[in-house]
């Protein structure tokens, strides 16, 4: 036995191997579980994130559709506002004049204001889409399946409120815009009663000092274009004709005078060259092909603008904000310099914002008429032009047919948002004008 240890000893002193296999098998063990383990972990990683991938798109789908959902709902609800418009009830100037008559016993000119409101054509105006919030807490309501909303989405107004919608949580909320409310730049070719119609508009809505920096710098081709500069390019952009027209301010307005110059002036001298489309406009994105136009125009008075209107028509002259006011003001002012200055006036601004919303607490959701808005201008000693109320020049009128439709849906955490112009004629839901999903 010892000689068989100093045997053992001298073979490893003597840089012999060791037959001594024990301990490889839980080596092999454990590198085998951890080759598990990281597969394992890969795996289960990969389908959670398939998983995720699976809930959003099942969400984004959801949410599209509650976006259709508050779309087909709009629509509805504009054919229902395009049957009332077209309502006229017998003996509503009667009603009108009882009112109107009562001034002097209510002390006030707010009696006779809302008499103008509802004596104009014997239509009483009611604005269905300012009436009903659009959202699915509606399509609940009827359906039956509402539900406690999640208390983190509670008071949220720019998105939709998340309730339980059949088995999952989701909502949608629709905005409406009258594009009847904006200028239509589109509008500036045509007929010559359309043409100056647009143009007074248009000049009106430029007018306002505050943006003066916009045609007083030069653009990237060091150009300066000037308002008018600016109305006759648009102008010659649309025109079938390639000869330049002349803005020319007569006894009736402005109009457009036939000129000389060459309509490609503006795009011939510079890289890359184009042609002017010569045609209307299919979408406010092509207001960045006319010269002139940049990212500052369009911030100042892209949303006051659309090429989506009918060619025939007007301005509804209910305004929805302090700025439609003040582009309505000057649109009706005898000097539309002095309204674009009365437009800084913030106490007048103020009062005739407070009179308007004073005529709607008494009328709700009745949208004012020309003659109603006249009133108001001329009750506050406003001198108003006599051209753009009545006859062929009626820049004004209270219905419209072209409404923007703002649609967001939303499923978990997925939103999804879609705009539809539609106007009200054709089929009952109208015809749709354009359709964008974001």
């Amino acid at each position: 036995m010892l000689a068989s240890r100093r045997r053992s000893n001298s073979s490893v002193l003597g840089g012999g191997v060791i037959n001594d296999q024990r301990g490889v098998a839980l080596i092999m063990v454990i590198a085998v579980i951890a080759i598990l383990i990281a597969i394992t972990v890969e795996f289960t990683h990969g389908e959670r994130i398939n998983l995720q991938l699976a809930a959003n798109a099942r969400d984004e789908l959801r949410a599209h559709y509650m976006a259709r959902s508050g779309v087909e709902l709009s629509r509805l609800l504009l054919s229902f506002q395009h049957q009332v418009d077209q309502i006229q009830i017998p003996g509503m100037e009667n009603i009108a004049g009882m009112l109107g008559g009562m001034e002097d016993l209510a002390g006030g000119s707010d009696l006779a204001a809302a008499a103008d409101m509802l004596g104009e054509g014997g239509g009483i105006g009611i604005r269905l889409w300012e009436l009903i919030p659009l959202d699915s807490s509606l399509i609940q309501m009827f359906a039956g399946m509402a539900g406690e909303p999640r208390e983190e989405e509670i008071g949220i107004v720019e998105e939709p409120t998340l309730t339980a919608f059949g088995d999952f949580d989701g909502g949608f909320r629709v905005e409406i815009t009258d594009e009847e409310s904006k200028v239509n730049i589109n509008q500036l070719v045509g007929l010559s009663r359309q043409v100056r119609v647009a143009l007074i508009q248009l000049m009106s809505l430029l007018q306002d000092p505050r943006y003066d920096f916009i045609f007083d710098e030069a653009d990237r081709h060091n150009v300066r274009m000037t308002r008018p500069d600016t109305i006759l390019a648009i102008r010659a952009y649309l025109d079938e004709s390639n000869t330049l027209s002349n803005l020319v301010i007569g006894e009736d307005g402005p109009e457009f005078v036939s000129g000389t110059g060459d309509a490609t002036y503006y795009y011939s001298r510079y890289e890359p060259r184009y042609e002017p489309k010569n045609a209307p406009l299919d979408s406010l994105d092509e207001m960045y092909m006319i010269a002139g136009i940049g990212d500052y125009f369009m911030a100042a008075f892209g949303d006051r603008l659309t090429v989506h209107t009918d060619k025939n028509s007007v301005l509804n002259v209910t305004p929805q904000n302090m700025r439609d006011l003040c582009l309505r003001m000057v649109i009706a002012s005898a000097d539309p310099m002095q309204g674009a200055h009365l437009c800084g006036d913030e106490a007048l601004m103020s009062e005739l914002w407070e009179q308007i919303q004073l005529q709607r607490v008494m009328m709700p959701w009745i949208g004012m008429t020309p003659s109603s808005f006249r009133s108001l201008l001329e009750g506050r000693g406003i001198e108003v032009d006599r051209f753009v109320w009545e006859g062929p020049n009626a820049v004004f009128g209270n219905t419209s047919r072209t409404f923007t439709i703002e649609s967001a849906g939303q499923a978990g955490d997925v939103q999804k948002k879609l705009v539809a112009i539609v106007r009200m004629e054709g089929s009952p839901l109208g015809r749709l004008l354009h359709w964008k999903e974001k």
